[in-house]
């Protein structure tokens, strides 16, 4: 089972060899720090049997190297300047797909001493902001637990879903907070000392941004980093941001000259991640160092068979470079093993900075554009509407256009709507 995301700010597509996967594609050539938040709506508690899986594919080719004057990463050692709008003592919310936190002078905010949300103190504390499913208890009148909202800004409590996941029954010491337990919807309530699984079925999934972050996020510094450097705070903050998501990481061979094939699996999607696991994965991508070129196409097919269990095939050139692929991810060796279950969410993540290069299955896929432009020639003739959008220079290969193509496909549908209506 699996659900469509977005990447605000960046580039997307989908590759024909993973249709049944959404995949994000996140260019850092195109993105600035500030605005590469990756949408994590319906990742968070969903109703499949497991936790949420994310499988990042991360570029490392020597392009990366490339320098620009970027926002500085999110430090929370450093106390930024005071953005006109932000106070301090304050958690502003926000939900939707575009990924940013609300502006500067929203009334979407809440006093930070009603969180009960104990699994997001520490990405709070750490990253400035948190993904979740949260919902607040607006007084000691109410009986049920509500969206947040802006009349409300001082609820009695503020509580996420994945504190009932993570069987995580601390409140914090805020003002009014209750003690130990967790939120309930049923008797008794707001809280008590079992759990109520399935109290946040109908919560509204909602980023917490402090204000700290939020004085960073509208700050207008910037300094010189590169694209990797970019694109390793962007990865931190992910997995920092989202403790009930699963992650792993694969990154690209060295594709020389004697070797020119795909990437490798070099840290497997680990169940239940411990926060050591994510540190470790955190530190493996911020270990990483540009070189060699850029093989998506390879790369991603091979992240296909990893999360199938199939066989592996570009991941066999990885070698002794560093890092090593995760022998673990395989059973037995040669193979691997799916992280999958039925009806768990998927994701993978590309975060890259441009087109293909030194990469064979590109020219597959302009192959399958051709033959699939012979095939439409044949099919067409029995349509009764045909719906052409005006996509000159974009083929099927083609990562970087994909918002400029579901723009062009919506405008000629609506063009034909007309003659739809009248058949």
């Amino acid at each position: 089972m699996s659900r469509p995301v977005s990447v605000p700010a960046a580039v997307r597509g989908l590759l024909a060899t993973l249709a049944l996967l959404p995949v994000l594609f996140l260019t850092a050539a195109e993105a600035r720090a500030d605005d590469t938040e990756i949408y994590r709506a319906d990742y968070v508690s969903g109703s499949g049997t497991g936790r949420p899986k994310v499988l990042i594919i991360f570029d490392d080719s020597g392009s990366m190297s490339t320098r620009a004057e970027q926002k500085p990463a999110y430090a929370s050692s450093t106390t930024y300047p005071t953005v006109t709008g932000i106070v301090s003592g304050r958690l502003y919310w926000a939900t939707g797909s575009s990924g940013d936190p609300p502006s500067a002078s929203t009334g979407q905010w809440i006093n930070d001493y009603r969180n009960r949300c104990a699994t997001s103190y520490t990405p709070l504390a750490t990253s400035g902001y948190v993904q979740d499913k949260f919902a607040m208890w607006r007084t000691s009148t109410v009986t049920a637990w509500s969206d947040l909202a802006t009349t409300t800004t001082d609820p009695l409590h503020v509580e996420c879903a994945n504190d009932v996941t993570a069987s995580n029954n601390g409140n914090g010491s805020g003002t009014g907070n209750p003690g130990s337990g967790y939120p309930r919807s049923s008797t008794p309530r707001p809280y008590g000392t079992s759990k109520q699984s399935n109290v946040s079925g109908g919560w509204r999934s909602s980023r917490l941004y402090n204000a700290n972050y939020m004085n960073w996020y509208y700050s207008t510094t910037l300094v010189d980093r590169s694209r990797l450097q970019v694109a390793q705070s962007v990865i931190t903050d992910l997995v920092n941001a989202n403790p009930s998501i699963d992650f792993g990481l694969s990154v690209f061979n060295a594709n020389s000259s004697s070797s020119n094939d795909g990437g490798a699996i070099v840290r497997r999607i680990i169940a239940n991640s411990s926060s050591s696991d994510r540190s470790n994965l955190v530190s493996l991508v911020n270990s990483l160092i540009p070189a060699g070129a850029t093989p998506l196409c390879e790369t991603t097919y091979e992240a296909y068979r990893y999360l199938s269990g199939q066989t592996t095939v570009y991941a066999r050139e990885r070698g002794s470079s560093t890092p090593v692929k995760d022998p673990a991810a395989e059973s037995p060796s040669g193979t691997y093993d799916s992280p999958t279950a039925a009806c768990e969410y998927v994701y993978i993540i590309l975060m890259t900075d441009g087109q293909p290069t030194t990469d064979t299955m590109k020219l597959l896929l302009q192959t399958f554009a051709i033959m699939g432009k012979s095939i439409n020639r044949f099919e067409l003739r029995e349509a009764d509407v045909v719906v052409r959008p005006p996509l000159v220079g974009v083929s099927s290969a083609d990562f970087t256009s994909r918002v400029r193509a579901i723009r062009s496909g919506r405008e000629a549908a609506t063009e034909m709507l007309p003659a739809l209506k009248a058949r």
